[in-house]
C-alpha cells in the first residue's frame, strides 16, 4: 500500500519502549506512525500533519493526558485512545468523557490495541 493511503497513527507516550514497540508494530501492520514524549510535539505533529489516530499516555512526565486531549477535543475529532498504567476507574471515565474513544490499560497487548485502531479507523471513514 502506498505511504500516501496509509494511515497515520501518532504515539504519545513518555516511555520510549512502548513508542518504539508500537512504531514497529503498527509499521509491520501497514501503518505509518510518529511517536512523541510530549504534550507540546503532539500539538506540533497534530497542526503540521495530517493524523488519522491519536494513542495518548494519560500520564506524560510532567504533563496532563486528560488536559491534552481536551485541548485536543476543542480542535479536532481525531479518535483517541488512552494508554495507561493506572487501573482508576474514575481516571477511565474521565478520559472517556473528555472525548477518548477508547481506553487501553498497560500492560498491554499490541494485537488488541491495532484491533481497536484499526476499528476506530473504519468508523471515521
Amino acid at each position: 500500500m502506498p505511504e500516501s493511503v496509509q494511515p497515520h497513527i501518532l504515539v504519545v507516550d513518555d516511555d520510549p519502549q512502548i513508542r518504539d514497540m508500537l512504531q514497529e508494530y503498527f509499521a509491520a501492520n501497514a501503518l505509518r506512525s510518529s511517536a512523541t514524549a510530549s504534550g507540546g510535539e503532539m500539538m506540533r505533529i497534530l497542526a503540521d500533519q495530517a493524523v488519522d489516530l491519536v494513542v495518548l499516555d494519560l500520564r506524560l512526565a510532567g504533563e496532563d493526558g486528560m488536559a491534552l486531549a481536551r485541548r485536543m477535543r476543542e480542535k479536532s475529532a481525531i479518535p483517541i485512545i488512552m494508554l495507561t498504567g493506572v487501573l482508576d476507574e474514575a481516571d477511565r471515565v474521565m478520559a472517556l468523557e473528555l472525548g477518548a474513544d477508547d481506553y487501553i490499560t498497560k500492560p498491554f497487548s499490541p494485537r488488541q490495541l491495532l484491533a481497536r485502531v484499526r476499528t476506530l479507523l473504519t468508523k471515521r471513514r
